[in-house]
């Protein structure tokens, strides 16, 4: 079998790992090392998630990305045993129309009151509203 990494998906015969890229990473499984370049282009603000993941990143990708400012290792991440149950949320895609909700939301949680993120979150399918 070949190894194929393509957009934080890494298949070695099967799934071996994954990497969410967006304003953070979050790399997931054991090869996470193969994420490296994808890590230097993302542009991301932090680096997240299993510490072996992110240990992996991190010393395959510390010289194509910037200097952390803080290093918490073994901070706890959420994370779920379960699925939560299904229905009922009343969740849907966002759409460039719900600026007036993602702009406050996007500004609570980053500190930055930026239109533009709340637009291209909802443009790439990656926000929800109620």
């Amino acid at each position: 079998m070949r190894t194929i990494i393509r957009n934080g998906t890494l298949y070695d015969g099967e799934l071996t790992a994954l990497c969410h890229v967006g304003s953070n990473l979050v790399p997931s499984g054991p090869g996470c090392e193969a994420f490296a370049d994808l890590a230097g282009k993302a542009g991301a603000r932090m680096l997240i998630g299993e510490t072996g993941a992110v240990s992996d990143l991190w010393e395959a990708a510390r010289n194509k990305l910037p200097r952390p400012r803080l290093d918490r290792p073994g901070q706890p991440v959420y994370a779920i045993t379960d699925p939560p149950p299904a229905g009922g949320t009343g969740l849907r895609p966002a759409t460039v129309a719900d600026l007036d909700l993602l702009v406050p939301s996007c500004a609570a949680a980053h500190h930055e009151g930026q239109p533009r993120r709340g637009a291209d979150l909802a443009d790439r399918g990656r926000a929800r509203c109620r």
